[in-house]
């Protein structure tokens, strides 16, 4: 961000220096147009040469403005291009947060159903035997891992949904340049 921030102050700059460069040059231009004109006055065996001289000037002055609408509006371009990029990669890092988020509460809901197998694990060996608290623990504890299943289930499918936006999104971007 700070080269293009560089560049962008480069860019700037160098407009700047072009077009007092092109001002000096059609000050010059426009004060040459009228020398012209007055030999014209003085001399009127060369009036011809002097004219042709005088029009080329002119119509070097209107190239050189031209220049100077189309060297703007490419400093112009490519601010906003500049801009554009930068909500991009600002909007690129929402999503990589998001996906981290996603992939730490996965992580997360990974080992609490593990640590639940485990602790069912235990109770199974500890024995049942008609016990009906250590029955009502193990049920408890089967729908809770049923259910944190089916949350791992969910933020698997957000997971594929942010994958396959990053997908479409990477497939935009080269269409955006042409």
């Amino acid at each position: 961000m700070r080269k293009s921030q560089e560049d962008l102050k480069s860019l700037v700059s160098e407009n700047k220096k072009t077009k007092l460069l092109l001002e000096t040059q059609k000050q010059e231009l426009e004060m040459r147009s009228k020398e012209l004109e007055e030999r014209e006055l003085r001399i009127k065996n060369e009036l011809m040469k002097l004219q042709n001289e005088k029009d080329l000037n002119e119509k070097a002055t209107i190239q050189m403005e031209k220049a100077t609408v189309e060297h703007n509006k490419t400093a112009e371009n490519m601010l906003k291009l500049a801009e554009e990029q930068r909500r991009e990669k600002v909007k690129l890092h929402g999503k990589i947060i998001e996906g981290q988020k996603i992939l730490d509460s996965k992580h997360a809901l990974e080992l609490e159903i593990e640590s639940m197998r485990g602790a069912l694990k235990v109770l199974k060996h500890l024995g049942v035997d008609g016990d009906v608290e250590i029955l009502e623990k193990m049920d408890a504890i089967q729908k809770e891992i049923k259910d944190k299943e089916e949350e791992l289930t969910g933020l698997e499918g957000n997971m594929l949904k942010l994958a396959e936006e990053q997908k479409r999104e990477k497939v935009k971007l080269p269409q955006k340049n042409y």
